[in-house]
């Protein structure tokens, strides 16, 4: 009797195990400990952010079976403590796991190590076997796993290794940023049960952390490769936050901040604090970004499009006091062939642009069946497409199909229609659009567009009027392309009539010449 009960009891601590090891905030709480600011040594009970984290984290799990995420994020909110917890559940759970770690400094490295070490120190249900422990590598021989930590210096570290698990921390910050990349990415087979997790706070344009952040968010292809970019603003994090303080009289610019991301006067006061010890407002929000716009200024002087106003419009969570049938509707595509640039499309009509996406298409027939297949679900009343490089030829392809009649060539670099104020058509579709976001309008939701805004530099022209930089001037400083703000600015290439919205409608339900519009645009 007492074997059949001890048995039993086996048994029923072995599910009890296995249900927490199974699930991650159990594994955290019941088996890892972090240390305090104090020093004292607590059980990892997952913050509201990291759960956040994870959620997505585990969706793209889910979806693709492997993890790629870059995550843009404000600074000290948990990400190296949640990383390092996930990286040895995952051994725990799955075993024979390899992983790298690669910080910017070698007291980051350290940091991270020591970390690690004490998750496994610390596990007071059962004793974990180290094997090899040093300053660079530990191992896990029952798991048949390791780790291994590196400081981005040496352009060859990590790539001579495969491993199942990365996590970059800092990247933004990485010397060789470029180099360390494309070994390590080398070095992490395209197979499910592999995880790559980039994180960093913002360090200006830099042309790693930024190019696959910005590249990557307005990308709407689902592919199992392509990396999910995560944004963690500084608001999420409970801690940052102050109590006790007497009246807050905040300025008009505070209040408009403090509406538009729903902060609370104990929020307020410390963003003000942390403002006064960081010495600028600017570097604030490179540091404690609200919105991606944020972190990846281009530089602190002003831009043509000013990105709050972008995210502002982006905030409408319903599009029908936007909607205005009369009003023309007008598709704007900035096409691309092979190479790093995407093609990017967008939609408006009256006072919204509903939509907006950008696509990895390197196949010229791909761009033209997307355009085509746009214009028979939503009958534009025009379609314009940038002349240069590979539109001219896309043009002439489109044309010769039939669709001639509605797409017009727009050469972003001939001359404007007011010479003394714009320098060249380009420069005067950017302030059309600047003008149309003085009302109030809706952008359909897309973390690039107020990213790209924040690369709108200008100057004036011998003329005195406006001139954009160019993309190549973007580029020859490390910013992408502004595909999707060029795919929007081209759809104010020209005024157009306005509709007859109740002809329109009736062509519609009598199946005229509308017959392939199945737009409905309540549904969105």
């Amino acid at each position: 009797m007492a074997k059949a009960t001890k048995k039993r009891n086996s048994t029923r601590y072995k599910e009890k195990l296995a249900d927490i090891l199974f699930d991650f905030e159990k594994f955290c709480a019941n088996f890892l400990k972090i240390k305090t600011k104090a020093g004292r040594l607590v059980p990892f009970e997952l913050n509201p952010l990291q759960v956040r984290l994870h959620n997505e984290i585990e969706e793209q799990r889910r979806q693709t079976g492997r993890v790629r995420v870059i995550i843009l994020k404000g600074r000290q909110i948990g990400i190296s403590t949640y990383t390092q917890a996930r990286f040895l559940w995952r051994m725990f759970t799955g075993g024979s796991l390899r992983a790298f770690i690669l910080t910017h400094h070698s007291e980051a490295t350290k940091n991270i190590f020591r970390m690690t070490k004490r998750y496994l120190e610390n596990i007071d249900q059962f004793t974990v076997n180290l094997g090899t422990s040093n300053i660079n590598e530990l191992t896990l021989p029952n798991l048949g796993s390791s780790y291994r930590v590196g400081t981005a210096g040496s352009s060859a570290t990590g790539r001579s290794d495969t491993i199942q698990l990365l996590h970059g921390s800092e990247v933004a910050f990485w010397p060789n940023s470029e180099e360390h990349m494309a070994g390590l990415l080398q070095a992490i087979p395209n197979q499910d049960g592999t995880e790559i997790i980039l994180e960093s706070t913002a360090n200006g344009l830099d042309k790693t952390f930024y190019r696959i952040y910005t590249e990557e968010g307005s990308d709407s292809n689902d592919d199992v490769c392509a990396f999910k970019p995560i944004f963690l603003p500084w608001f999420l994090q409970e801690e940052y936050s102050i109590h006790n303080f007497g009246n807050l009289s905040l300025d008009a610019e505070e209040i408009a901040l403090k509406a538009r991301y729903d902060l609370t006067d104990h929020q307020m006061f410390w963003r003000r604090l942390k403002i006064r010890e960081l010495g600028s407002v600017a570097k604030f929000e490179q540091e404690y970004p609200n919105a991606p716009s944020d972190a990846f200024k281009a530089s602190f002087d002003e831009t043509l499009i000013d990105p709050a106003v972008v995210i502002e419009a982006q905030k409408h969570s319903a599009i029908e006091p936007f909607l205005d049938h009369n009003a023309p509707m007008a598709i704007g595509v900035d096409p691309s062939g092979p190479g790093k640039d995407k093609t990017a499309i967008a939609i408006r009509q009256g006072r919204a642009i509903f939509y907006a996406e950008a696509f990895s298409y390197t196949d010229e027939s791909l761009n033209i069946s997307k355009v085509i297949e746009l214009i028979k679900k939503y009958n534009p009343d025009r379609v314009f497409i940038d002349n240069g490089g590979v539109g001219s030829p896309q043009i002439t392809s489109l044309t010769q199909m039939g669709y001639g009649d509605v797409i017009s060539r727009v050469n972003f670099g001939s001359p404007s229609t007011e010479k003394n104020r714009f320098a060249n058509k380009r420069s005067e579709m950017y302030c059309k659009f600047r003008e149309w976001l003085k009302d109030d309008v809706f952008i359909t939701k897309n973390d690039a567009i107020p990213i790209q805004a924040g690369t709108t530099l200008f100057k004036p022209n011998m003329l005195g009027g406006i001139q954009l930089l160019s993309k190549e001037h973007l580029k020859s400083k490390g910013m992408s392309s502004p595909d999707l703000l060029d795919a929007i600015i081209l759809t104010f290439a020209e005024d157009l009539p306005n509709r007859d919205a109740k002809k329109f409608l009736n062509s519609y339900e009598n199946g005229g010449s509308v017959k392939n519009h199945t737009w409905d645009p309540f549904a969105i």
